[in-house]
């Protein structure tokens, strides 16, 4: 079963809600970000890590999806 949060995108000074599932999945290890499509999302992925090994996290060594 897949995590799921609601948080908010921000367009402007408008914010519109946004519903994220992630999954972590055996298999090879990567991060897949589905779902708007945007160069912005396809970049985040590097950023997530970096950001989760900046916090002293483990960034899982699985497959990783996450639905927008």
């Amino acid at each position: 079963m897949a995590t799921k949060i609601q948080t908010i995108g921000v367009e402007g000074i408008i914010g519109y809600p946004i519903k994220v599932q992630v999954k972590v999945l055996s298999g090879v290890t990567k991060m897949n970000i589905v779902g708007l499509g945007d160069q912005a999302v396809k970049e985040a992925t590097d950023r997530v890590e970096s950001a989760m090994t900046d916090l002293n996290f483990i960034f899982p060594k699985k497959k990783i999806v996450v639905n927008l």
